[in-house]
Parts: C-alpha cells; structure tokens; sequence
C-alpha cells in the first residue's frame, strides 16, 4: 500500500496497479480498503481505462467512506458525461447536494446540469 502511494506520487500508474491488486486482495476488512480502491480507480483514469476507472469509483462510492466523495462523484460525472447523461447528472447532482463546498462543485458540473 505504501508503495504504491509513492508510484502514485510519481506517476508510476502501471506498477502502481500491481502494488494496488496485491493490498486490495487482503484489505477487504481493513481501513485501508476504500483507499485502495480509490488509488485504483484513479491510476485506472490516468492509464485511460475509463471503464475500469468507472468500476472501482462506483466499489468505493458504494463503502461510505467520505475521504475522497467529493473527486469521485466529480469523476463520475465527468465519465459519464458522454457515456450515459442521466448518470452524469445524477452523480452531478450529489455532488452539489452532499458537497455544496467543494472546489469539486465547480463550473463542469453546473454544464453538466445545465443540460438536464
């Protein structure tokens, strides 16, 4: 876990993934695993694998942690945006509601809402 955080800073997405793969099979039960998670779906949107990247943000959205919601549903958002609208706008939506304050909640997802 704590290399792959380091791959992370160094853009290093490809091993990244390997590290992340190894932690994410024994963190199941751990505090770790939402971050896992979310380093996975993030290395996943820089490596260009949108779906997988739509996978493991929909894995952590769905563990309640709230460390990194706000980029998330913004991911969502912004990957569903020309995938599937309604799911862009629900994602938008959330974001607006759960996270009115966040610099996340910025002029992207008010387009994205606009359309509705």
């Amino acid at each position: 876990y704590n290399l792959s955080n380091k791959l992370v800073e160094k853009k290093d997405y490809k091993n990244a993934m390997t590290c992340l793969f190894k932690a994410y099979e024994y963190s199941k039960d751990s505090w770790q695993y939402p971050h896992i998670v979310y380093m996975i779906g993030v290395c996943n949107q820089n490596l260009g694998n949108l779906t997988d990247a739509i996978k493991y943000y929909k894995i952590y959205d769905k563990t309640g942690d709230k460390n990194y919601e706000d980029v998330v549903l913004y991911n969502l958002a912004l990957l569903y945006k020309n995938i599937d609208k309604e799911k862009s706008i629900n994602y938008a939506e959330r974001l607006t509601y759960d996270f009115s304050q966040s610099m996340y909640n910025n002029s992207n997802i008010k387009r994205i809402l606009e359309t509705n």
